[in-house]
């Protein structure tokens, strides 16, 4: 009797820290830190960065900022950084600077306006990056998610049947059906990471004008989309937005990082004025009533404002994200 009343205990603390966890998680998307200003520069094994944001997963602080599931930061690289593997998934955009990377013994070139997008593979990606001038760091700023490399799945590969399965009818032949279809779909992932594009150049890709604003769509997941992908995630939505007044204005589920590249401008998120300005990280925060109202504003229309915003499209299946139009950008016309 004294053992089952302590599994009861047991089970009130258990259920007691789910509801404080969750009653915080919901008070720090509505009054948690929404922009992050440039963080002072740390001298790492792997390279000289600014730690814009590390998920309490792998720091160990208590959360402060609306969004806790990011890798976000800016390396500065001189002449090379070290070289170290880890799974993939990563995108990293070239803000500045020239050079090169090894990634997994191929040399791949890269300028401003790049992207960089490292596969998923079972072993991990191996790789380094490389300045051409050093006098000029290089500016490259790195975004990962860390639930999806949490949840990630290795590959699928059959290394010997089931003594059990050969002449196998009826149920057990549909069951080896759904197992070839899952080693089908690992082996095609396995094979976009090999043979998938790793950089995206931002020159290939063209700004054009939609209902939201005035875009250079980078990375943009083919799943229920009905979008060619031919790059080594298929994942991601990464995309410029380059604002000369303001954008059209919408609504969806937030989990989004945007990175602020040039000028200074204000954006109103659920009733609330943001102040931004070039290095600043913009966040916008889950919302368990399906998102946030938001627009965007330059502050100057003589020097428009850019920026580019990262959204991992798995978070966006799993929060039951979607899109509602609520104005149009003044400049998109139906017919273009």
């Amino acid at each position: 009797m004294i053992e089952r009343e302590r599994e009861r205990e047991r089970g009130r603390d258990t259920y007691d820290n789910v509801l404080a966890i969750d009653k915080a998680n919901r008070e720090r998307g509505l009054e948690g830190q929404v922009v992050v200003h440039r963080p002072a520069v740390q001298q790492t094994r792997h390279a000289r960065v600014e730690p814009y944001l590390v998920s309490s997963r792998i720091s160990g602080d208590a959360p402060q900022t609306v969004v806790d599931d990011w890798v976000v930061t800016v390396q500065y690289v001189k002449t090379q950084t070290g070289r170290h593997r880890h799974s993939g998934g990563v995108v990293i955009y070239v803000a500045d600077g020239h050079g090169h990377s090894i990634i997994d013994d191929k040399r791949l070139a890269w300028e401003p306006g790049d992207l960089l997008v490292l596969p998923l593979l079972a072993n991990g990606v191996d790789h380094q990056h490389f300045n051409a001038d050093p006098s000029h760091p290089a500016r490259l700023v790195t975004f990962s998610n860390v639930l999806m490399r949490e949840w990630l799945a290795g590959s699928y590969a059959t290394v010997a049947d089931s003594r059990e399965s050969d002449g196998v009818r009826g149920v057990g032949a549909s069951r080896r059906e759904v197992h070839a279809q899952m080693a089908q779909y690992a082996d095609g992932l396995e094979r976009r990471a090999r043979q998938g594009d790793v950089v995206v150049r931002g020159e290939r890709v063209p700004w054009r004008q939609n209902r939201q604003a005035l875009v250079r769509r980078y990375l943009w997941t083919s799943r229920g989309y009905g979008v060619e992908s031919t790059t080594a995630l298929d994942n991601w939505r990464v995309f410029a937005q380059h604002i000369r007044t303001h954008s059209g204005r919408h609504r969806h589920q937030g989990g989004l990082v945007i990175y602020c590249l040039e000028g200074e401008g204000v954006s109103e998120l659920a009733g609330e004025r943001v102040v931004w300005e070039a290095g600043d990280l913009l966040l916008l925060p889950l919302h368990a009533e399906g998102g946030y109202e938001h627009q965007h504003f330059n502050k100057d229309d003589a020097v428009p404002a850019k920026w580019i915003a990262f959204n991992n499209s798995t978070s966006r299946i799993w929060t039951g994200s979607q899109m509602t139009q609520i104005t149009q950008h003044p400049d998109f016309r139906e017919n273009d």
